[in-house]
């Protein structure tokens, strides 16, 4: 007796992140600030319930603009939940400049949040930060 039986199997395809409601979003701070501040943040986001986000692009920089008359660490920086970006200084050379750019591809699940920062330890003198992470957030 020979008994046959098929087994069918359905492969549906996924559509890609950028096919499942795409929304582009991002946390932006450009800031002068006068020292001394501690680490402050600046700025936040969380991905929503049943969506995800991708890290697309961002950057951090920070400039001294005059110097300071105790010189301590000064830099921002961003988390996505791990750490993105990091740019620290203690050079108190009026000009100098720490720019890092951020590249693609992390992913954040729901209810995860992205948090940028920046602190002056010095005493007084100025800096400029800025901190931009653009996301694409997409169906989970």
């Amino acid at each position: 007796m020979v008994q046959e039986s098929s087994l069918a199997v359905t492969i549906v395809a996924r559509a890609a992140y950028y096919d499942r409601n795409p929304t582009h979003t991002s946390i932006t701070d450009i800031t002068f600030q006068v020292a001394p501040h501690v680490n402050t943040s600046r700025g936040s986001y969380t991905v929503p319930a049943l969506r995800k986000a991708m890290l697309s692009s961002g950057n951090g920089g920070v400039e001294r603009n005059t110097a300071a008359t105790t010189v301590g660490a000064f830099g921002s920086s961003a988390t996505a939940p791990t750490q993105v970006f990091k740019s620290y200084s203690a050079d108190n050379t009026v000009g100098v400049k720490i720019f890092i750019p951020v590249s693609s591809g992390h992913i954040m699940n729901p209810g995860e949040q992205a948090t940028i920062f920046d602190e002056d330890l010095s005493t007084a003198g100025t800096c400029s930060f800025s901190k931009v992470l653009n996301f694409v957030e997409f169906d989970a």
